[in-house]
């Protein structure tokens, strides 16, 4: 595996590309949202094709109203009035989606600047953000 990475957008923000010489299969990720930016593969004629649909730019991805390729959480979906009871403790969340709370709320991990876990993993057999 060959692991590479460059700015990408923002100085704060990596467009990471993991490659396999052998198979030539390829994955971009970003640490903006920990987000799939690419995957490309081998069609059934044997020629390489991104299989992800989605955006390029780290702009698209900031300013979309969707989630394409993007981690999303704490909650994934949406949970109506923006607030739950658990245990008999009401929580109050913050309505991102109208009077709703939809995939995480405010600071949602699509939108969040990742962190390589450490930078020993470069150049390893894969990348881990935190």
């Amino acid at each position: 595996m060959i692991i590479a990475n460059e700015p990408w957008g923002d100085p704060t923000v990596q467009l990471y590309t993991i490659f396999d010489p052998k198979s030539h299969f390829t994955v971009k990720i970003t640490n903006f949202g920990a987000t799939l930016v690419e995957i490309h593969m081998p069609d059934s004629q044997q020629h390489m094709e991104n299989i992800i649909y989605g955006f390029t730019s780290l702009h698209d991805h900031q300013t979309q109203q969707g989630y394409m390729g993007a981690t999303i959480g704490r909650g994934a979906n949406r949970i109506g009035g923006a607030h739950f009871q658990l245990e008999g403790q009401e929580y109050q969340l913050f309505a991102n989606n109208s009077l709703h709370c939809l995939h995480g709320g405010q600071v949602r991990f699509s939108h969040r600047r990742w962190n390589l876990r450490s930078s020993s993993l470069i150049n390893s057999d894969g990348i881990q953000l935190c």
